[in-house]
C-alpha cells in the first residue's frame, strides 16, 4: 500500500470517553461490547480544502 502509515508502538489507552478522542499525542479509541469477539478499526484520511 503506497502511503500506508506504520505503527511503531501501541500504548494502553483509557476506557472513557467512548469513541475516538485526540489526547494531545495521538488518538485513543475506547469501545464497549458485551458480546463482541473482535473489532476492526478503519482509519479514513479526510481531504483538506485547498
Amino acid at each position: 500500500m503506497a502511503g500506508a502509515a506504520v505503527i511503531d508502538a501501541l500504548w494502553p489507552g483509557k476506557p472513557y470517553p467512548r469513541g475516538a478522542t485526540w489526547d494531545g499525542m495521538g488518538v485513543n479509541f475506547a469501545l464497549f461490547s458485551e458480546s463482541a469477539r473482535a473489532r476492526r478499526a478503519v482509519p479514513v484520511r479526510r481531504q483538506r480544502a485547498q
